[in-house]
């Protein structure tokens, strides 16, 4: 008994420093290994950060086109519409001009009120005068203008270039950008674009 004792006692130690080496190779392994998953998990946290602003950015710029789409088309139908406030605004100027020269406007010709005759007997009456002919400017000459033609207008479609539009009405790329303020060759599907 006393050899099997001394047999086993042998075997012990080499099992144990065995044992002692693995667990000091597991323990090396788990210390080196966690350090690099640290820095893949902060990589990781990195990108996920910056995918995160990316998507933000993109986000914006989406909403700010179609901003600016939705102010483009404001500004065209103001350019639609400013024709006609100008010659409305140059039809009350010459009517107001025909007043203060003493002529009559041609609408007004029509809807005159006859003059009453003054006897020579009373005398006439004087009239209060106005408040709008104290301030009368210096009377000028109305000078004719020459008809303008109507603006006409295109609404862009789906997969339209500046260059196709242009061709279309007989203009330049540089004539149709300059007739609607336009900074680049980008236009918006439903766009108002004047091009006459």
């Amino acid at each position: 008994m006393k050899h099997r004792t001394k047999q086993l006692q042998d075997m012990k130690m080499p099992a144990i420093l065995g044992c002692a080496g693995l667990l000091a190779l597991i323990i090396f392994f788990f210390v080196f290994n966690s350090g690099k998953n640290e820095e893949e998990v902060a990589k990781e946290d990195k990108v996920a950060t910056l995918e995160k602003k990316v998507t933000y950015l993109e986000d914006r710029l989406y909403k700010i086109e179609q901003d600016l789409g939705a102010a483009r088309n404001k500004i065209a139908e103001l350019d639609m519409t400013l024709p006609s406030i100008t010659e409305n605004i140059e039809k009350q100027l010459d009517e107001f001009q025909q007043e203060i020269s003493g002529t009559k406007p041609k609408s007004a010709s029509a809807s005159a009120k006859p003059v009453a005759a003054v006897s020579e007997k009373e005398p006439a009456k004087p009239q209060p005068a106005k408040v709008a002919e104290t301030k009368k400017p210096a009377v000028r000459k109305t000078v004719s203008k020459p008809d303008r033609p109507k603006a006409q207008y295109h609404i862009v479609k789906d997969n339209e270039t500046v260059f196709g539009i242009a061709q279309q009405y007989g203009l330049t790329v540089e004539k149709l950008k300059k007739m609607n303020n336009l900074p680049s060759d980008s236009i918006f599907p439903n766009q108002k674009l004047r091009v006459k």
